[in-house]
C-alpha cells in the first residue's frame, strides 16, 4: 500500500486523496510513516488510544484507575484515569484563615461605625461593646470559614486522564471543569504564606492564552489565575509529580492531536 507524502498514513490503491490529511496522492515523494505515525494509525483503526499511552515508559508506573459508579463525568473514547486525588484536610483551615480578609474589613470599617452609633453610652462602655461585637464577628467568620472548608473538602476532587485535567469544586452544589491537555500552556505550583504555614500547596493548570492576575493581598491565599484549572490544598511533596505528569501527558497529547506548538 502507498503512503501519504505529507502525514505518512496508508492510502488505498485507488484513492486520489489521503483519508487522513487530504493531500493529493502523488504530491511529492511518498515516505514510510514514522513510529509515532504508525501508532497514531493503529489508534485510529482501533478507536482507542489508551494502550498507546500506557506503553509509554514513564507512564508504566500509573495503572489505569477503575472509575467508580459515582464518577461525575463521562470518559471519552480511549480515555483512562491515570491519577485521582483530593485535597488535604488542612484545606479546611485554609478556608477558615481566608476569613481574615473579612476581619480586616471589619476593623477598617465596622469598628468606627459601631462606636459612632453608641453616642449615649460612656466612651469606655462603647469601646467594650465594640470589642465584644468584633470578637463575636471574628468567631463567626472563622466558624463559617471552617464550615465552608469542611464542605469544600468533601466536594473537592481532582483527576488526571490521558486526555485532560478535571476538577470538581463546590460547597453545597459543585462545579466540574476540565482542560484538554493539548491546551495546557503551563503548570504553576504556588504556596502562599498561609499555605506554607499549613503545609499545603496549590497547582494552577494554565491554558494557552490564559492570563494570571494578582489580588491586592499577594501570598495570603488571594492569588488567582483566570481560566485555570486549579487544584488546591495538595501535599507539597506530591506537586512536582503532578506537574511532571501533566507536562508529559500534554506533550504526548499534542503529538496525538497534531498541536505541536
Amino acid at each position: 500500500m502507498p503512503y501519504c507524502s505529507n502525514c505518512g498514513s496508508q492510502i488505498q490503491q485507488q484513492a486520489k486523496f489521503c483519508p487522513n490529511c487530504g493531500t493529493p496522492v502523488g504530491a511529492g515523494e511518498a515516505r514510510p510513516p514514522t513510529g509515532y505515525q504508525v501508532r497514531a494509525q493503529e489508534t485510529a483503526n482501533s478507536g482507542s488510544d489508551a494502550e498507546d499511552y500506557l506503553s509509554d515508559p514513564y507512564l508504566r508506573q500509573y495503572k489505569p484507575i477503575q472509575p467508580d459508579a459515582n464518577l461525575p463525568f463521562r470518559l471519552q473514547d480511549g480515555e483512562v484515569i491515570l491519577k485521582e486525588f483530593r485535597p488535604s484536610k488542612r484545606v479546611i483551615a485554609k478556608f477558615a484563615v481566608n476569613g481574615l480578609v473579612g476581619i480586616i474589613f471589619l476593623f477598617i470599617f465596622i469598628v468606627p461605625f459601631v462606636i459612632s452609633i453608641l453616642p449615649s453610652v460612656a466612651a469606655s462602655n462603647a469601646f467594650l461593646y465594640a470589642v465584644a461585637i468584633i470578637v463575636g464577628l471574628i468567631a463567626a467568620f472563622l466558624l463559617i470559614g471552617g464550615l465552608f472548608g469542611y464542605l469544600g473538602y468533601t466536594k473537592y476532587r481532582y483527576w488526571i486522564t490521558n486526555h485532560r485535567t478535571i476538577g470538581r469544586r463546590g460547597m453545597v452544589g459543585y462545579s466540574l471543569d476540565s482542560m484538554p491537555l493539548e491546551n495546557v500552556a503551563d503548570v504553576i505550583v504556588m504556596r502562599g504564606v498561609f499555605d506554607r504555614i499549613l503545609g499545603i500547596a496549590s497547582i494552577y493548570v494554565q491554558p494557552i492564552g490564559g492570563s494570571g492576575f494578582m489580588m491586592p493581598v499577594r501570598g495570603f491565599g488571594m492569588n488567582r489565575y483566570s481560566g485555570s484549572n486549579s487544584f488546591m490544598g495538595l501535599q507539597p511533596q506530591e506537586t512536582p509529580e503532578i506537574q511532571q505528569l501533566i507536562f508529559h501527558l500534554r506533550d504526548i497529547r499534542k503529538r496525538e492531536t497534531g498541536r505541536v506548538l
